[in-house]
């Protein structure tokens, strides 16, 4: 035995069992002469931690014990459970040594690696990222703690370790390497199955990695130094650097509004990586903010005292445990870290006026609700005009009064003359230091910034997270086989009566958001026939924060929205009339799924001009509805999939009887509903996620190709396939791929999505080769209908012999058979005369104008068919 049953007696003696485990992040209180806490060695709601600092031993009366696990144990057993040390480390650790008559084995020395670790820990990465993604498990962790945010987690690469790794790796020597970087156990498990995975950088390349259990609250870090930062290269340049627990609470907090989110590894874990970060740092506001526990806040204090040289300040978080606690706590979570966080000022001079008479910083005074208060020592400050509009500026109005005298003056406190000017005003009529002035300008921005943001007036709350029982219920909405019809039946139930085919073709335009290429879908219909109608119907059913609907839009609305505002959103435009201004915009950003402007500006720190590039990235899916059959140009109208609406005298019919159906006690009762179905459908769309689409029939379909307008027709056409597959993926198999070292996972088409689409937008597709308008082709048909009926009744009246002059037709005949109003006759007629359908006989100087058909059969096209594919072939 390397340790006499003395020397380990001794070692325990000497450790404070409770500052040992407070040390590991568990807050105790104490109970007695015991403590309790929360056990981290399961998800432990009720504190079933007891610590016994008199006998020096701890005990979780709950899961741990109930399960059969070990439940409790010394210092040492502590160290070895929750930091999974050997027994001989446990007690170097502690501070033993070894007996002097022993005498230690040399380390070994580590294994050689067949490839550069940083190469191998890629490796580990790139399958724990799309493993995440896959996995309904993480990502049902991740929803129920607000974070699940696909751009944010790729962009960190966040993975989740399910055990599979070992499926993966195919040659030995990765084993081996893996298990001489600790990613794999001696025993060869995966020393982080059933966690969070976060790579860890220095500089570029992974060098640790962070585990975060699940099922748990335990942290699991890879053998040996912690090294490595995560989220260094976003706080580099960060104006505020807000230092936290874990990788959760810096994703909470980005998610909050903090680029410099940074994490240490736990309420110890401030490292020398740390230290050398914050020496290239280049803000000025450095902010602790760890857990609102005893053992966070006496870190928190700690950590203050030896970083005195950075000014840092520390967030208390009041009720919230933690930063992600008040992510999914808050009612507003934005607002609310924004005046948690804000600078607070105290006063200094025994003649300034009590703290109690002004508002806190950041917040309206209660004297003016127009302004805001801030003292420093003998100064004190009133700020008004601040405005949500311009955020390149702060142009404010501000007060100074020191004593009985008083400076004021309307600047930029962006503008370094602004404020230089300001200070030097004061120094005449006041006496006060410029160089104090200015730093107290430049400390009002922080506060006056947060308070800006939340005026600002497109700011939206996030929406609600689902319930279990919300989440289950949307499950089964999209496992049901008849999916696509309890759609369109719940559409149905909620007035949009007979729209069948738009509506379809809506929900597959809004669920192709999630590709590569979304879909452009324009409802075209004459005034009055319900277009409108069925976009709403549509986007009833899109998640709110996946919405961004307009009624009218201007030409630079778009360039000018954040980078990711759009990503797999649908943009719904209510009338084409409301973007005629927007037009190249819109057609650029369906085409390419982004937007690029370089705009010119003046700084305001020099004066000079300056060029800043704005982007927006897709995809993004865009609805628009319009009455013209001309709306937009051709060039931008082309890249869209036109569809209708029934405007036959039985849709009218339906149309009027569902109307009155809306006053009776069954109407009022499906009102009453509709939030509920409403709900349902969107949570059921928060629970599909982008993913690849194979076609496995491609090699066997075909399409006309006739015009080179064909080669945009059948992009619509394989798009509404890949739709219908993603709106059906939670009823069949994600499947993966791998190639040169590449691995995706997709789902495939089958031969029901091929029929299902071809029933819906069959009509629609073939119209994208008709050179009439869906509404022209109508009344081309009613014209061909009367003329025919005229030739057959002046058959009736002439003589056998005799021909049959061909009929013409007037306006007052055709609103008198088709029901049309003037101007919807006047827009068509001129369609049909311009495309040669149609010649105009006689007409102007008080004469009737009377219409005739050019001769030739000009039949619509007749819908496409697919041909059927047989065998799948879905080799990669």
């Amino acid at each position: 035995m390397r340790y006499s049953e003395a020397e380990i007696e001794a070692v325990k003696r000497s450790v404070d069992l409770v500052a040992l485990i407070r040390s590991s992040g568990v807050a105790l209180r104490r109970k007695g002469k015991q403590y309790v806490g929360r056990c981290p060695f399961h998800e432990d709601t009720t504190p079933s931690l007891v610590v016994s600092p008199e006998k020096g031993l701890w005990n979780c009366l709950g899961a741990c014990k109930a399960n059969g696990h070990p439940s409790g144990g010394d210092a040492l057993g502590w160290l070895v459970r929750y930091q999974h040390l050997s027994f001989p480390a446990a007690m170097a650790a502690l501070g033993a040594a070894p007996r002097s008559e022993a005498k230690p084995k040399a380390a070994p020395e580590p294994e050689p690696l067949s490839r550069p670790a940083p190469e191998l820990f890629e490796t580990a990465v790139s399958h724990y990222h799309e493993t995440l993604l896959a996995s309904k498990e993480a990502r049902g962790y991740l929803e129920l703690r607000r974070l699940w945010e696909p751009e944010l987690l790729t962009a960190f690469r966040i993975g989740y370790a399910d055990g599979s790794l070992l499926e993966r790796l195919t040659r030995s020597p990765l084993k081996k390497d893996l298990r001489t970087l600790g990613v794999l156990t001696g025993s060869g498990r995966e020393l982080m199955k059933g966690c969070l995975v976060a790579p860890i950088l220095q500089g570029d390349s992974v060098v640790n990695l962070y585990g975060r259990s699940v099922a748990g609250r335990r942290h699991l870090y890879l053998p040996g130094e912690r090294r490595g930062l995560f989220n260094a290269a976003g706080a580099k340049n960060a104006e505020r650097l807000v230092l936290c627990e874990s990788v959760l609470d810096a994703l909470s907090l980005m998610i909050l509004g903090e680029p410099g989110a940074l994490p240490l590894w736990g309420i110890h874990g401030y490292t020398s990586d740390h230290e050398a970060f914050l020496k290239t740092w280049t803000g000025r506001d450095l902010v602790l903010c760890l857990d609102a526990d005893e053992a966070g806040q006496a870190a928190a204090a700690a950590l203050a005292d030896s970083l005195s040289a950075y000014s840092p300040r520390t967030v208390d978080l009041g009720d919230y445990k933690d930063p992600n606690g008040l992510l999914c706590q808050a009612k507003d979570p934005k607002a609310e870290w924004a005046q948690l966080s804000a600078p607070s000022f105290s006063l200094g001079a025994k003649d300034a006026p009590k703290k109690e008479n002004l508002a806190k910083p950041g917040l309206t005074a209660p004297s003016d609700p127009d302004g805001f208060s801030f003292a420093f020592d003998d100064r004190r400050y009133t700020v008004k005009g601040l405005s949500a509009y311009g955020l390149e500026r702060l142009k404010v109005t501000v007060k100074l009064e020191r004593g009985e005298g008083m400076h004021l003056d309307t600047l930029d406190l962006y503008s370094a003359r602004a404020r230089e000017r300001f200070a030097e005003a004061a120094k005449t009529l006041l006496g006060t230091d410029p160089l104090r002035v200015g730093r107290d300008l430049i400390a009002l921005a922080g506060p006056l910034e947060t308070a800006r943001l939340r005026k600002t007036p497109d700011e939206k709350n996030d929406p609600a997270a689902m319930t279990p029982a919300e989440r289950e219920e949307a499950l089964s909405l999209l496992k049901d086989p008849a999916l696509l019809d309890r759609i369109l039946d719940d559409m149905e139930r909620l007035g949009c009566v007979g729209e069948r085919e738009a509506l379809g073709l809506g929900v597959l335009a809004t669920v192709s958001r999630l590709l590569d290429k979304p879909l452009g879908l324009m409802i075209l219909a004459r005034s009055g026939a319900g277009k409108t109608t069925v976009q709403d119907a549509v986007c009833d059913f899109v998640p709110e924060e996946s919405l961004v609907k307009y009624t009218r839009i201007t030409g630079q609305a778009l360039f000018y929205k954040d980078e990711d505002a759009l990503v797999h959103k649908v943009l719904a435009i209510e009338e084409e009339a409301g973007a005629q201004s927007a037009t190249y915009a819109i057609r650029n950003l369906q085409s390419s799924q982004t937007l690029t402007i370089g705009a010119t500006r003046t700084d305001p720190q020099t004066g000079k001009m300056r060029t800043d590039s704005y982007r927006v990235k897709g995809p993004v899916a865009i609805l628009l509805t319009t009455t013209n059959p001309e709306a937009l140009d051709y060039e931008t109208r082309n890249r869209f999939l036109e569809v209708t609406v029934n405007e036959t005298h039985e849709q009218t019919a339906r149309i009027l009887k569902a109307q009155r159906e809306e006053d009776t006690l069954d109407g009022l009762l499906r009102q009453a509903e509709r939030d509920r179905l409403m709900r349902l459908h969107q949570n059921a769309r928060r629970l599909l996620r982008p993913l690849k689409v194979l076609n496995p029939f491609a090699g066997k379909l075909t399409y006309p190709a006739h015009g080179l307008n064909m080669r945009r027709e059948q992009k619509k056409y394989l798009t509404l396939l890949k739709a219908m597959a993603l709106l059906h993926q939670h009823q069949r198999p994600v499947k993966r791929a791998e190639r040169g070292g590449l691995s995706i996972a997709y789902v495939a088409i089958t031969e029901a999505d091929l029929t299902r689409v071809e029933a819906i937008a069959g009509a629609a597709l073939a119209r994208g080769l008709d050179e009439l308008s869906a509404p022209g082709r109508s009344l081309y048909s009613e014209i061909q209908a009367l003329v025919k009926a005229k030739s057959e009744a002046q058959r009736h009246d002439l003589p056998p012999e005799m021909p049959v002059p061909e009929p013409t037709v007037t306006r007052k005949e055709l609103r008198k058979a088709t029901g049309w109003t003037e101007w919807q006759l006047r827009v068509h007629l001129r369609e049909l005369c311009d495309l040669e359908y149609l010649a105009v006989l006689f007409g102007g100087n008080g004469r009737r104008t009377q219409y005739a058909l050019f001769d030739g059969d000009d039949e619509a096209p007749a819908p496409l068919v697919t041909v059927q594919a047989g065998d799948e072939d879905d080799t990669v």
